[in-house]
């Protein structure tokens, strides 16, 4: 018994010489380099956070653009007649829904709107996109899609009011340099 009160006694001073002044704590350098490696994580984890939500921010857009122009192609097919619109004196007949792309100006807009009769103007519902997506004015090839009650189909036109058989809508994110495109057939198929 006693050898053992010895050893652990020996034990004791090793631990003691080895547990000096400078093994307490760390050291300026050693905390310096801690937060400097920190630091370095952060701000790569910070800059892909910010990619990806202006990737995501983009990707809601074209989500929220391709269900208006779903919403008024089901509404044409259909025939849902608003409560609100195509309604008067002359009791006006539904002819179709018409999504309007604002390619110039602000570029951040585009409007679902009811074609009812000749001459009617209902007033049509205003969609805006954030500050940093807008249309692509040069990719963009498609201003108005207008889909017919009735006969079907969807008329698509360029910003000339000229026809064309498809449509490309490119919306894009300047800040992140970053696009999406939709496309558009005459027959109403989105891509």
């Amino acid at each position: 018994m006693r050898a053992r009160k010895h050893i652990g006694i020996s034990s004791v001073i090793v631990k003691s010489f080895f547990l000096s002044k400078s093994s307490l704590g760390f050291t300026l350098i050693e905390i310096i380099v801690v937060f400097a490696v920190l630091a370095v994580i952060s701000v790569a984890g910070l800059a892909s956070f910010v990619s990806y939500s202006r990737q995501q921010a983009l990707v809601t857009e074209v989500n929220t653009l391709t269900s208006v122009i779903n919403l008024a192609r089901s509404n044409a097919i259909s025939q849902v007649k608003p409560s609100t619109k195509c309604v008067g004196a002359n009791l006006l007949t539904l002819d179709g829904y018409i999504v309007t792309l604002i390619t110039t100006g602000d570029k951040n807009t585009y409007t679902l709107g009811v074609a009812c009769g000749p001459g009617s103007d209902p007033g049509p519902t205003v969609y805006t996109f954030p500050q940093t997506i807008t249309f692509d004015p040069v990719l963009t090839n498609v201003s108005t899609i207008y889909f017919r009650v009735l006969t079907g189909g969807v008329i698509l036109k360029n910003s000339a009011g000229n026809e064309i058989t498809n449509g490309s809508i490119v919306l894009e994110n300047e800040s992140a340099g970053l696009s999406k495109s939709i496309t558009i057939d005459n027959s109403g198929k989105i891509e």
